[in-house]
């Protein structure tokens, strides 16, 4: 058995084998070599990484939404870049996003499919003072009263810092969702968001 005792003993054997090593190892680089590309739009990403939860929910859901409205391609296009600038503004977790657009197509489904925009508003002002009255005190249990209260705060300042969601989530009462809210709240909780 033979040890190697220098660099002569692992020097190319010929030619070949030196161009080799210099394509694997970049051996005669005059740059270092660019960065890779990263996706600069949802489309891109799509590409890239396959559709995201977000991309596929109105994929998915889209079409009849479009239908019921009579969208054209700008404004189903507008609304796919509100909810992507929104992910992007806010780093919410993509499936809470998810969560809150699929809730925004059912809302906009159902205003669609009224029948009696009276009796539903005062059915759905109902609803929202429950599920008002609901999250305070699931939050108050959860974090202590002091604190649940400023965590509330907290998150309705977040929600205000970016328009978008906060227009989104004026809609259709989405605001006021026990899941949307405990979501946004977690994520301003965890995020130390103040």
């Amino acid at each position: 058995m033979t040890i190697a005792r220098g660099p002569d003993d692992f020097a190319p054997q010929t030619e070949a084998n030196q161009r080799l090593l210099n394509a694997l190892y970049d051996g005669n680089a005059a740059a270092p070599a660019p960065p890779p590309a990263t996706p600069t739009s949802p489309v891109d990403a799509d590409r890239l990484y396959g559709p995201s939860m977000l991309t596929s929910a109105f994929a998915r859901r889209g079409p009849e939404l479009w239908a019921a409205i009579g969208a054209d391609t700008a404004t189903q296009q507008q609304m796919r870049e509100t909810f992507v600038g929104i992910k992007r503004s806010t780093q919410l977790p993509e499936g809470l996003l998810t969560r809150i657009a699929e809730a925004h197509i059912d809302g906009q489904l159902a205003a669609v499919r009224q029948n009696d925009p009276e009796a539903a508003t005062d059915a759905f002002d109902k609803q929202v003072q429950t599920w008002n009255a609901e999250i305070r005190e699931t939050l108050r249990s959860r974090y202590g009263a002091k604190d649940g209260e400023q965590l509330l705060a907290r998150t309705a300042k977040f929600v205000r810092a970016t328009p978008a969601l906060a227009k989104i989530l004026q809609q259709h009462g989405l605001g006021s969702r026990p899941e949307i809210v405990e979501g946004i709240a977690a994520h301003v909780f965890s995020s130390g968001y103040r």
